[in-house]
């Protein structure tokens, strides 16, 4: 008689029901996994535009302003920066971008569900040649964008120095 090498129906049952348990008890974190990566990306990306905004405002010796932005031509009027942002040197002092402006950066729409900021930063955040937020007026400019995703979230929070730091936060 001959020997045939291979599974039996109940070794390859049990493989199986090993095989979900660990898909039921992975997938779940895995989602959670990928939420919280691309919320990190999303405000790495938004502090490093800050960081650069910065940067150039103090290499340049003018304003440089970033605000929410769809098409990355001109500032829109609602604070949602997830519709994407444009980051322009704004010497005009208008915080409204476009024609004429040069643009430094242009951000497509993020994959969050929203980046809003309070009212301090809400329509603009706006760097001067000495690397502080300032408001079109002259007044400090201070805030915090809260970036939030599936129910988590992330706060970028700008001094009045302009720095910027990233804390864990809630939707």
């Amino acid at each position: 008689m001959s020997r045939c090498d291979g599974l039996t129906l109940i070794e390859l049952l049990a493989a199986l029901g090993v095989l979900a348990v660990v898909l039921v008890l992975a997938v779940p974190a895995w989602h959670g996994w990928l939420i919280e990566q691309r919320l990190t990306t999303e405000t790495n990306r938004l502090a490093g535009t800050l960081a650069y905004a910065r940067g150039e405002a103090m290499r340049r010796g003018e304003r440089v302003t970033l605000c929410p932005s769809p098409d990355g031509l001109a500032c829109a009027d609602s604070g949602d920066y997830a519709q994407g942002w444009l980051l322009f040197v704004d010497s005009a002092a208008t915080a409204q971008g476009g024609d004429g402006v040069e643009r430094l950066r242009v951000a497509d729409a993020s994959r969050l569900e929203a980046i809003q900021g309070n009212l301090p930063v809400q329509r603009y955040i706006s760097y001067t040649p000495d690397g502080r937020t300032r408001l079109l007026s002259g007044g400090f400019q201070a805030g915090t964008l809260t970036l939030c995703d599936s129910g988590r979230a992330r706060q970028l929070v700008i001094s009045a120095t302009g720095r910027v730091r990233s804390q864990v936060s809630a939707c």
